[in-house]
């Protein structure tokens, strides 16, 4: 039977011959301080009593015997309890992945019963990588069951052994699995600046890993921003490495974003430390207007002189500035919620919005400011 469940035997006391005079049981066999009782200790054959153990404490295999005796006539009889302690295993699959900086990975963690009853196991995670969290859904498993550990590889990268631990009564089990959390570059810069080590390389990957995957928001906005980015950028990489013509354009294009992140991160670094979610924030509308002004306002300016007609007005900024604050009250719900794919596409939205938004302002009233001089 399994330990901790109680053992139940039921003692038939005879009468062989004469008159039948009070029998007094008594129990050997079991270890000291091992809990048993007998419904009653004293049977008048022909009569029963029931033996209750307590077997919690209990493992292995006894021979318990029981004894009766009347005067100096004495009488025994033996049973064998077997005792099985609770044990579990603990697995993960699968037992190696590899996934992109900035996503998430899961496993599933499976425990099964080995012996005994099942009682709850608690799981945790060993040797997650400094700049990731995890979490493990449900923390609690009574075997047979599973969860599932789910790793946010934040700014995190390279290879690393995951311990997943699973504790219940008493017992510790075991299981490891390999992730290789590989570094998205910034191919374009690279490329453009010739070293992956450059300043101006460094410059967006400590803003990345520093401010954008160091947050919620951050690693959501950056989910999308992946998808976009590397849908085009291998690419764009190619041609400039084929035609290194192409590096000092390139450069002359990137300096203004990078004298935006070099602002922004300068701003929002003493923010961090108090609220690094407020400073994703912060940093990514900073970023989004100013580059909106630098970078798209020029072609709307463009656009302008082209149509010849009023598609600027102030009346659209506001209808603008509305749907870019509304969009950002969406974002910080999503966010508060814990909604990964709805923060993902606020984020990016309120992005494109600030984008559009601010560069739609500033060339409203870069015309309005020349027709007024006019």
């Amino acid at each position: 039977m399994d330990e901790g469940q109680d053992a139940v035997i039921t003692i038939q006391v005879d009468l062989l011959s004469g008159t039948g005079k009070p029998v007094t049981l008594s129990l050997l066999g079991l270890p000291a301080g091992t809990t048993y009782s007998f419904s009653t200790t004293t049977v008048t054959p022909p009569g029963t009593s029931v033996l209750t153990i307590k077997t919690t404490g209990l493992t292995g295999t006894y021979t318990v015997t029981i004894k009766g005796k009347h005067g100096t006539v004495e009488k025994t009889d033996s049973f064998t309890l077997k005792i099985t302690k609770f044990d579990f295993s603990i697995s993960v699959s699968p037992k190696s992945l590899e996934v992109n900086q900035g996503e998430t990975a899961q496993v599933v963690i499976t425990v099964n019963l080995v012996s005994g009853t099942a009682k709850p196991v608690s799981l945790s995670a060993i040797g997650i990588p400094s700049g990731a969290t995890y979490t493990v859904s449900p923390m609690k498993v009574t075997p047979p069951g599973s969860a599932v550990l789910t790793i946010n590889t934040g700014s995190a990268k390279g290879t690393y052994t995951v311990i997943v631990k699973g504790t219940g009564d008493g017992k510790e089990k075991t299981d490891t699995f390999i992730i290789t959390i590989k570094e998205k570059k910034c191919i374009i810069a690279t490329a453009t600046y010739g070293s992956e080590v450059s300043d101006e390389v460094n410059l967006l990957r400590r803003f990345r890993d520093n401010i954008v995957l160091s947050t919620y928001a951050g690693q959501r906005f950056y989910t999308a921003f992946n998808t976009f980015y590397y849908s085009w950028s291998p690419q764009i990489a190619q041609i400039i490495l084929k035609c290194p013509e192409l590096k000092i354009p390139m450069r002359i294009v990137l300096y203004p974003l990078l004298g935006t992140l070099l602002f922004a991160t300068t701003i929002v670094n003493p923010i961090v430390p108090l609220n690094s979610e407020l400073a994703v924030y912060l940093a990514g509308t900073m970023i989004s207007t100013l580059l909106g002004i630098i970078y798209v306002t020029p072609v709307n300016m463009t656009l302008d002189r082209i149509f010849k007609r009023k598609i600027f007005a102030k009346k659209t900024s506001l209808k603008l500035t509305y749907i870019t604050m509304g969009i950002l009250i969406a974002s910080i719900m999503a966010q508060i919620l814990t909604l990964d794919l709805a923060l993902t596409i606020t984020t990016a939205a309120y992005v494109v919005m600030l984008i559009v938004t601010s560069s739609y302002i500033a060339t409203t009233k870069i015309l309005n400011t020349y027709k007024q001089r006019k």
